[in-house]
């Protein structure tokens, strides 16, 4: 679930066994979702700044479902709430509990019941088998429908993200007239903390990626200030 213009999140958590196993099922039998990919003469059609990934997504789309959403190159927020509830179902009938809230920057999470203990008591299998539920379930109902609702959400004319982010910061007084996207990737890059993966035990949790030290804007700002974060996340608000 794309750079910094998608913020759609999924939060990993804990299993919680149901007794229903057979909407998904039912589905998939009556023909509903097919698995075959789009050729010639499919029903795609559309235009605009994010064209291109409609159409990818489109592509890529394992189920008749999600190409029917995304044919016209548009996810309204409808679209949107109809799929989220294919997937709560989808995962419900395979035994998990999932849920959607909206965050203070009006952006969908998807969310597992966490009331059980944490992801990393679960045993290699269990988690393999939870991913494997929700692979299933998000070729069936989400696809590309969830992250492309929010890019377009976030950033409707496809313009360069770093500069968004940089006028933003002017706009509230965090940084001085004249910075731009190039001088944000620059702090980004100046800020970066880099590890060796090929050292790593693959059984262990990565370490903190945080900046050991504050990111401070040019004049001063912490980019841990509120109307800082909101720039990184939906500068056009």
């Amino acid at each position: 679930m794309a750079p910094g213009r998608c913020p759609h999140s999924v939060r990993r958590a804990a299993i919680v066994p149901t007794v229903m196993a057979l909407m998904c099922a039912v589905v998939f039998a009556m023909g509903g979702l097919s698995a075959c990919s789009p050729g010639e003469g499919d029903d795609f059609d559309a235009a605009g700044p994010y064209a291109a990934q409609f159409r990818q997504e489109y592509e890529r789309a394992k189920s008749d479902y999600v190409r029917e959403v995304l044919a016209d190159g548009k996810v309204d927020v409808q679209e949107l709430q109809d799929a989220q509830q294919h997937m709560v179902s989808c995962m419900e009938e395979r035994g998990y509990v999932l849920f959607y809230d909206v965050d203070r920057y009006g952006l969908s999470n998807q969310t597992m019941d966490m009331s059980h203990g944490p992801w990393d008591n679960f045993t290699a299998a269990e988690q393999e088998e939870a991913l494997a539920a929700e692979r299933t379930c998000e070729d069936a109902w989400m696809g590309g429908i969830g992250s492309l609702y929010h890019m377009v959400r976030v950033n409707p004319n496809d313009e360069d993200w770093s500069g968004l982010i940089a006028a933003c910061l002017v706009r509230h007084g965090l940084a001085p007239e004249g910075f731009t996207g190039q001088d944000w990737d620059d702090l980004i890059g100046q800020n970066a903390t880099y590890y060796d993966t090929s050292t790593m035990d693959p059984n262990q949790p990565p370490p903190n990626q945080e900046p050991s030290a504050p990111m401070v804007l040019p004049g001063g700002h912490d980019m841990s200030e509120p109307e800082a974060r909101k720039c990184r996340i939906v500068p056009l608000q």
